[in-house]
């Protein structure tokens, strides 16, 4: 029994692997707009889903899909999920904690090992437990802003994005008319 929780409690260590970069470029790359995820995605945020998929994007689609595929989305989701877990952690007592050390003495007359029992409580005062729960708070708040600026960088970045595409449509148009105007004006 003493063996088995002795392993329960043992520590985990992290062991860092290489990033599969072929793996990651084909998740990037078969990204499918068709995709029934996506198509929730767009459901939950109000986005009227008449037809699919879709098959004229504006910039609310177009956002949409920026916010639904964006990696840097994804992250920040990550983040607010961390700080959330943090706050679920701030509001609980710490965890009391066991130790069995064991010595190796040289002494002659004594027993050459000597096994103990350490027991650890960790005993928190009100004030200290409120101000770990506002902190967790307050990264939960700062997790969440980092989530909506992800967001706010890929509107505005389509919306400009979209105005330069609107530009030189028209700056084609009046190019074209120019062009119309000199070819009249040689026929002459």
């Amino acid at each position: 029994l003493a063996a088995v929780l002795l392993t329960a409690c043992a520590k985990q260590h992290y062991v860092a692997e290489p990033i599969d970069v072929v793996a990651s470029y084909e998740q990037v790359i078969n990204r499918d707009h068709s995709a029934p995820g996506f198509r929730e995605f767009l459901i939950q945020n109000d986005y009227p889903v008449s037809e699919w998929p879709i098959r004229e994007w504006d910039l609310q689609a177009l956002t949409l899909a920026g916010i639904y595929f964006s990696p840097a989305v994804n992250v920040a989701r990550s983040e607010l999920a961390m700080a959330h877990a943090g706050e679920q952690i701030a509001h609980q007592r710490p965890n009391p904690n066991i130790e069995i050390p064991l010595e190796h003495h040289d002494e002659p007359n004594d027993s050459p090992w000597v096994i103990g029992l350490i027991g650890g409580f960790l005993f928190q005062n009100a004030d200290k437990g409120i101000a770990a729960a506002d902190e967790a708070r307050a990264k939960v708040l700062a997790a969440e802003i980092g989530l909506q600026q992800q967001a706010w960088r890929i509107y505005s970045e389509l919306h400009q994005q979209l105005i330069n595409y609107s530009a030189a449509i028209m700056q084609k148009q009046q190019l074209q008319v120019q062009h119309d105007l000199l070819k009249l004006g040689i026929r002459i």
